[in-house]
C-alpha cells in the first residue's frame, strides 16, 4: 500500500476512534485522552474535554519569560522557560486537564514551595520538557488547593505518557502507554 493509501486508512480509523470517544462520553464533566500508534511508529495524542468548552473560546498563548503561578495567596510563582499554546509547549510536552472529583491534594509545609493546583498545567508546560522532569519537579513541591479539582494526562515528545493524580495527598504517576493500533 502506498503512503497515501496508508494515511487515508489511518485517517478513517482515527476518526472512528474519536467519534466513539465523543459519543460514548456521558454528559457533564468529561475528558478524554487517546494515544494512537500511527503510521511509521508515530504517536498521535488526542486530548478533549467534552462539554467543557463554550463556542468562541480561544486558546491561550504564553511566551517564554512570562511570570506565572501564584493563583492563591502562599503559592509559588515562576517564570516560564518555554512558550506554550493551549496544552502543548515548544518542547512537545502536552498536558490535558482531566476531571477527578475524588482528588485530595496536599497541605502546605514549612520550607517546601507550594504550587496551587490551578497552576499545575502552567508549571508543567512553562517549566518542563519531559514527563520524567515534571514528575521529579512535582515531588519537590506541595500541590495545594481545593480537593476534587482534577488530574492531568501528560505526554512528551519522547513518547512517554502518564496520568498524574493526587490520592490522599500523594502524587501518583500512572503509565498511560496503552495504544490503540490503527
Amino acid at each position: 500500500m502506498d503512503s497515501c493509501g496508508l494515511l487515508s486508512v489511518f485517517g478513517v480509523r482515527l476518526v472512528i476512534v474519536l467519534l466513539f470517544g465523543l459519543l460514548a462520553a456521558p454528559r457533564g464533566r468529561c475528558c478524554t485522552q487517546i494515544n494512537v500508534a500511527g503510521p511509521n511508529g508515530t504517536l498521535v495524542v488526542v486530548h478533549g474535554e467534552e462539554n467543557a468548552l463554550s463556542f468562541g473560546q480561544r486558546a491561550s498563548v504564553v511566551r517564554r519569560g512570562t511570570l506565572l503561578g501564584n493563583s492563591s495567596s502562599g503559592c509559588m510563582s515562576f517564570q516560564s522557560q518555554f512558550g506554550f499554546i493551549a496544552g502543548m509547549n515548544e518542547k512537545g510536552l502536552a498536558v490535558n486537564n482531566h476531571a477527578l472529583d475524588l482528588a485530595v491534594f496536599q497541605t502546605p509545609e514549612e520550607g517546601v514551595p507550594s504550587l496551587c493546583v490551578a497552576d499545575v498545567a502552567s508549571f508543567a508546560l512553562g517549566m518542563h520538557s519531559t514527563v520524567d522532569e515534571l514528575v521529579g519537579a512535582l515531588s519537590k513541591v506541595r500541590v495545594v488547593g481545593p480537593d476534587g479539582s482534577g488530574q492531568w494526562g501528560v505526554t512528551d515528545a519522547l513518547g512517554r505518557s502518564v496520568v498524574l493524580e493526587y490520592v490522599r495527598g500523594e502524587l501518583h504517576a500512572h503509565n498511560n502507554l496503552s495504544l490503540i493500533h490503527i
